[in-house]
């Protein structure tokens, strides 16, 4: 998961757990991090913070795609809506992937 604040991901991981999901959950926030984590972990889904500054989910996903041999996805998160935080980019970006 990309996600800057760790009580954030407890609880979407919380959530998860709940719903009866059985996964892997690792937490980053940087694309460092990110990069050094793929190096052992292979995500399947990546989960995203919505409003990320610098490192977000689109970008996750590119690397994600470049580095790693099966297809992905991208789960973007967000706490509350507001004007202008839709979700036109995700079919985009899976449209360009051939999804």
């Amino acid at each position: 998961m990309v996600e800057d604040e760790a009580h954030d991901a407890a609880l979407v991981e919380h959530a998860l757990k709940d719903g009866g999901f059985d996964f892997a959950f690792k937490r980053v926030d940087t694309e460092e991090d990110f990069l050094k984590e793929l190096q052992s972990f292979h995500p399947s889904v990546i989960l995203s913070d919505h409003g990320l500054p610098v490192f977000d989910g689109f970008a996750a996903l590119a690397i994600a795609q470049n580095k790693l041999p099966t297809p992905h996805g991208l789960v973007r998160i967000q706490s509350r809506l507001s004007p202008g935080n839709d979700c036109a980019g995700v079919p985009q970006a899976s449209q360009e992937r051939g999804w």
